[in-house]
C-alpha cells in the first residue's frame, strides 16, 4: 500500500538524520551495551539498520511521549520544561530529560518509556537500563545548579511507564545510588576513549540487548 510506503520513507530519512549529540556519550545509550554505545558514537556503520516496522514502533513511542506532554503541560503550566539539554565537558556526555518539574522545594526529572502491554503488566520496577539513563541526566542537571540551590532543594528522579495498548501508567522513583552507577559506566566508556570495548559474554547467544544490537553482525565477526 502507497501509504505505507511513503510513512516508512519519510521515517528512513529522519532516522538517517538522527538527533546529532553535542558530546561523544548519549543519554539514550547509557545504560545499554558499552561496545553499542561506542559503535554509535563513533559513527559505524550499522550492519542491522532498524527496518520500517521497528522505525514505527519509535514513531508510536514519541506519539505516547507528546500526550504526557500535553496532559503535564496542562497539569503544571509554566512549572514543567520539555527535553531539558544536559551536558557534562568533563565525561564528554549529554543528553536531554524527558521533563522537567520545578516547585518550590523540589525539581523532578521525568523519563518516559513505552512499553507493550506483555512488558507493562510484568513491571515491578523501572528497568536497569531506565535507571541509568534517568540517574545520569539527573546528575548532571544537578550540576548544573548553583550551591544555594542544591542546598534548597531535593532533587527527585522518576521513570515513567505508558503502556502502549491500553495507555496505562505505572511510575517508578529511581534511589539515588544509581548515579553513581551510571557515572561508573561513563568512567569506564572514557576508559575506553577510542579503543573498542569488548564484547559482552555469550553475546551470540544473548537475546537482549544483542539480538536487537543495530550492529550485531559487526561485533560478532560477521557472524550472523
Amino acid at each position: 500500500m502507497w501509504v505505507a510506503k511513503k510513512i516508512d520513507e519519510v521515517l528512513e530519512a529522519r532516522n538517517e538524520v538522527g538527533r546529532p549529540s553535542k558530546r561523544k556519550w548519549r543519554g539514550s545509550l547509557l545504560g545499554g551495551c558499552i561496545r553499542a554505545h561506542w559503535y554509535s558514537a563513533n559513527k559505524v556503520p550499522m550492519s542491522e539498520p532498524f527496518e520500517g516496522g521497528t522505525l514505527r514502533i519509535f514513531a508510536m513511542g514519541h506519539a505516547v511521549s507528546a500526550f504526557l506532554e500535553d496532559a503535564l503541560r496542562e497539569a503544571y503550566g509554566d512549572k514543567i520544561q520539555f527535553e531539558v539539554p544536559v551536558e557534562s565537558k568533563e565525561n564528554d556526555f549529554a543528553g536531554n530529560i524527558d521533563a522537567l518539574i520545578t516547585l518550590v522545594d523540589r525539581r523532578i526529572v521525568l523519563e518516559f518509556k513505552s512499553i507493550k502491554h506483555n512488558g507493562f503488566i510484568r513491571l515491578n520496577d523501572a528497568k536497569p537500563e531506565h535507571k541509568v539513563q534517568a540517574s545520569a541526566y539527573a546528575r548532571f542537571y544537578a550540576e548544573s545548579l548553583s550551591e544555594s540551590e542544591l542546598d534548597s532543594v531535593n532533587i527527585e528522579t522518576w521513570v515513567v511507564y505508558v503502556d502502549k495498548d491500553a495507555y496505562e501508567i505505572k511510575e517508578f522513583e529511581v534511589e539515588a545510588d544509581w548515579e553513581n552507577r551510571a557515572q561508573r559506566i561513563l568512567d569506564v566508556l572514557n576508559y575506553y576513549g577510542d579503543r573498542l570495548p569488548p564484547r559482552l559474554p555469550n553475546a551470540s547467544d544473548r537475546k537482549w540487548p544483542c539480538g536487537w544490537c543495530n550492529w550485531r553482525t559487526e561485533c560478532l565477526g560477521g557472524a550472523k
